[in-house]
């Protein structure tokens, strides 16, 4: 069964949530450096995904591999 963007979207969301967690660990970046601004860059535009077509920007400026992981999502 095919599930609907909303529920793919909320899926996305909370991967990359986890992603981002997973990436920070429990060392919180100090504000002001260059990995606190990424860090709170990441979470804005994660925030901001309400449609498969917001995806492509969040892939294009923080994902390595772009396509691929359009591609896992079925996209």
């Amino acid at each position: 069964m095919l599930m609907d963007e909303k529920e793919l979207i909320s899926k996305i969301k909370e991967h990359l949530h986890d992603s981002l967690d997973e990436w920070l660990g429990n060392d919180y970046p100090d504000e002001g450096t260059e990995d606190f601004d990424l860090w709170k860059r990441r979470e804005r535009a994660i925030d901001s995904i309400e449609t498969v077509s917001d995806l492509q920007p969040y892939a294009a400026e923080f994902e390595r591999h772009e396509e691929e992981f359009l591609e896992c999502w079925g996209l």
